[in-house]
């Protein structure tokens, strides 16, 4: 649940107690069990949310809400009320556009096969969609290259070629290196099944090769600053990247 909905179901408990305890003298018992049950839930999302002074002022007017008169409880309520008001003080909220709402904290903007034999670079694409939406442009792309380095891993993976265990032997130029050298020593010792499956291998290894320069080196080397046309446009290329490189790999 969002933060704004639960802040919005404290402020109306809120209204509804002040409703129900706005008596001079007595109070129908009615009236009472509506402002416990309110102060109830002003407490559950309270500590859910954080605001301990304001959880622990609605437990501690449950617990009296029966000896109280109205008019006690009213004004217990709105000393409630003030410290709600006072907690929330320091919190800030993001309006996100209707029209990329659907790309917050969505695991299926690239499918469920993508999902499902990717789930890490799945993760990353979910923080891309996050960063669109929340126009953090540049780092939507930093999260784009980290899933597909993930399906660089794979295809390297899948090729049979042996990970190097050094880390200056695990960048993008050297691994497309040895993935290339093994697609040439593949076309003239084919191993079975190869022709039917070459030209997928080779068109993942062109695909990556060239994003490698124009997106990832010049985003991770600090070159490249994204704004929401050129974050959507590698967003958008590497959502159909994953797409057709699931069909014969996965993590």
């Amino acid at each position: 649940m969002y933060l704004a909905e639960r802040l919005v179901r404290i402020s109306s408990a809120l209204t509804s107690c002040h409703l129900n305890s706005d008596f001079q003298g007595d109070w129908e018992e009615s009236g009472k069990q509506k402002v416990v049950t309110g102060l109830a839930l002003i407490e559950k999302e309270a500590w859910d949310l954080s605001l301990p002074v304001t959880a622990k002022t609605a437990a501690r007017l449950k617990s009296e809400a029966r000896n109280c008169t109205g008019e006690e409880m009213f004004d217990r309520i709105t000393e409630l009320e003030d410290r709600f008001n006072l907690e929330i003080e320091g919190f800030k909220f993001f309006l996100v556009k209707a029209e990329v709402l659907r790309l917050v904290d969505n695991p299926e903007l690239a499918g469920e096969p993508v999902k499902s034999k990717f789930p890490n670079a799945n993760t990353e694409l979910m923080e891309a969609g996050n960063c669109l939406a929340f126009d953090r442009y540049t780092a939507c792309v930093c999260h784009c290259m980290r899933s597909l380095d993930i399906v660089l891993t794979a295809l390297e993976r899948q090729l049979g070629i042996p990970l190097p265990a050094s880390g200056h032997e695990r960048t993008w130029g050297k691994t497309l290196g040895r993935i290339a050298d093994k697609i040439k020593d593949n076309d003239k010792t084919p191993p079975p099944d190869w022709v039917k499956g070459r030209e997928f291998y080779e068109q993942a290894r062109v695909f990556l090769h060239a994003v490698k320069a124009p997106y990832r080196d010049s985003t991770m080397h600090v070159k490249c600053v994204y704004d929401e046309q050129g974050a959507t446009s590698v967003f958008n290329v590497t959502v159909e990247a994953l797409r057709h490189l699931a069909i014969n790999l996965a993590e």
